[in-house]
């Protein structure tokens, strides 16, 4: 059978973020074709979209590079023994398939969902809090973001191992699915989240929907299915928050330039406060650099700490104020968002 060349690639796009990048399972780096749809998963996200093909099995990764690098506008199939031999004009690939019962996920699980209110609120705090993900996290608390609703709000929550971002959404819990009430919290893997984000942007999110076990994204015709990181205990985001709280110093305007400048000399920013003077400095004798504000500032004299540049300047953009302490800085912007940073060594 022959199937559109271009067409194809996109569907395998689409599920390509889903394929495992660092796994030995052979099934995890495959895309798994069922004559209906195809579908990728790296173990815990699946994502699947409709696509009529008469293959049935596992098709190897390589499958979308081989089909990028060719030209031609259509590409036929056939078998070829135990496997399939791709062909665009005088190119061939021949592949074998993996088992279809060598799949070791299965979308439809039985349980029951209930709808999360899709707002474009929670859609820009999700984008916001995101800026503390660690792509490299082993620990459940830092592999996800946070959804812990209160009585008016839903409060979300996200860390890595040099910042905690934070920012309410104005859903009240009446409006959440009921497992709430049962649940303090639940934690959405960031790879979700990335999709949810992408597939909002081009409005293309149609609902998202949540049980214990697991999130769905319904996007147009793709479905995109993650299972809940499993993280009984919250951590004492709250109690690290209120630390920070004081009197909020409006950052500088022309603090960006400022940055730029201090970038030149590597290693940490020394943030001080003296009186209405803030200073920041990088370096030391004579490679050192400083840059001197002027601030209203009611917080004690005297406060000096070092802070990571490249994480001031990736915030930055979407903050307005600031507290600092001995231990590191709050950040805060529109819409309740705030982001602390621990002070660097």
């Amino acid at each position: 059978m022959q199937v559109n060349r271009t067409s194809l690639i996109d569907v395998l796009e689409t599920c390509r973020p889903a394929l495992a990048t660092q796994s030995r399972a052979t099934e995890l780096t495959h895309f798994w074709f069922d004559g209906q749809t195809i579908m990728a998963s790296n173990g815990h996200l699946i994502i699947s979209t409709p696509c009529e093909i008469d293959i049935v099995g596992g098709v190897p990764h390589t499958l979308l590079d081989w089909l990028k690098k060719s030209k031609g506008n259509n590409v036929a199939f056939s078998e070829a023994g135990n496997g399939v031999t791709a062909a665009i004009g005088r190119s061939k690939f021949n592949f074998s398939l993996l088992d279809i019962n060598r799949r070791v996920f299965n979308i439809k699980t039985g349980d029951d969902l209930e709808a999360i209110p899709l707002t474009q609120e929670l859609v820009s705090a999700l984008d916001s809090v995101s800026i503390s993900h660690d792509t490299k996290a082993g620990n459940p608390a830092k592999m996800g973001i946070f959804f812990r609703p209160d009585t008016d709000r839903l409060d979300l929550y996200a860390t890595d191992d040099a910042t905690l971002s934070y920012q309410p959404v104005p859903i009240p819990m009446r409006e959440l699915p009921e497992l709430f009430v049962m649940l303090s919290h639940i934690v959405v893997p960031f790879d979700f989240i990335e999709q949810l984000l992408i597939y909002k942007v081009f409005g293309e999110a149609d609902g998202l929907y949540l049980s214990d076990r697991r999130i769905v994204l319904e996007a147009g015709l793709v479905t995109v299915t993650s299972t809940l990181i499993e993280c009984p205990t919250m951590p004492p985001f709250r109690n690290i928050i209120e630390s920070f709280e004081g009197d909020r110093i409006a950052i500088p305007y022309d603090i960006d330039d400022a940055l730029v400048r201090l970038s030149i000399v590597p290693g940490p920013v020394t943030l001080e406060l003296d009186n209405d003077l803030m200073q920041l400095s990088t370096g030391e004798g004579v490679n050192r650099i400083e840059e001197r504000f002027s601030i209203a500032n009611d917080e004690p004299n005297g406060i000096m700490v070092k802070l990571d540049l490249k994480l001031l300047k990736r915030v930055l953009p979407g903050v307005t104020h600031f507290t600092v302490k001995s231990n590191g800085m709050c950040l805060t912007g529109s819409e309740q968002f705030v982001h602390i940073m621990a002070g660097a060594k």
